[in-house]
């Protein structure tokens, strides 16, 4: 983005959620709230505008908005997910287990029994099924999908 920016001379525009990346990759940030801006300048001036030592942009939306979201989920907790590394990594945290323990990458016959309850309470095994029976040429489905 920012090489974007210097070898074009042009303005970029970006909407995130992630405050952090914001305050490193824009100039000027707006903050939004309920669909209206609430507050508009460069990340410094507005941190430096609530007076609060070490200041975030994340302390910057709490300070305009209020300490909670639209949907009412606490702003705080929802900082857990504030970089896209975060994210994924959460995420995957979620999914490679379900991943593993399904029949997508081998057969549940081959599985350890401890593997294989757990892979036919899987709901990724019932959907790599459903999938292979229906993009494969001659495919068939173990669970009649």
């Amino acid at each position: 983005m920012q090489e974007l920016r210097a070898n074009y001379g042009t303005t970029i525009f970006l909407t995130t959620h992630f405050l952090e990346e914001a305050d490193s990759l824009c100039n000027r940030v707006a903050i939004m709230n309920r669909g209206k801006e609430v507050v508009t300048g460069a990340p410094s001036e507005l941190k430096a505008a609530i007076a609060k030592p070490n200041a975030t942009l994340d302390n910057v939306f709490i300070y305009y908005t209020g300490d909670e979201l639209a949907s009412g989920v606490i702003y705080h907790d929802s900082c857990l997910v504030k970089t896209r590394e975060r994210f994924t990594g959460i995420g995957q945290l979620l999914t490679m287990p379900l991943f593993f323990a399904s029949n997508a990458i081998y057969p549940i016959s081959l599985m350890p029994k401890w593997l294989q309850f757990i892979s036919h309470v899987n709901p990724l095994t019932y959907q790599v099924d459903a999938l292979r029976g229906t993009m494969l040429a001659n495919g068939s489905s173990l669970y009649g999908f």
